[in-house]
């Protein structure tokens, strides 16, 4: 859902945008408190956060990729509004 909206010019776009990190930030947080002891996690725990940083960043890089590249084609072979 976030590729597609990220093909619309919209402001409902950056806003998926913004959420797509959400779970980036919280992964890395709730990393950093495990790193430090403060939160303790079992094995499965820490593969399902790495997981979910891991899925998180991808989403994020391929929403942002679809965002300056996809549209960057899409808007530059339309004609110009002057006629030329």
């Amino acid at each position: 859902m976030l590729l597609d909206s990220a093909l619309r010019i919209r402001p409902t776009s950056v806003i998926d945008a913004v959420l797509a990190i959400a779970p980036v930030v919280t992964g890395i947080v709730c990393g950093v408190l495990w790193m430090v002891d403060y939160l303790h996690l079992s094995l499965f725990q820490i593969n399902a956060l790495a997981m979910l940083t891991v899925t998180g960043v991808v989403e994020f890089v391929s929403t942002l990729w679809v965002r300056n590249v996809v549209l960057q084609r899409g808007v530059s072979v339309l004609p110009r509004a002057d006629g030329n």
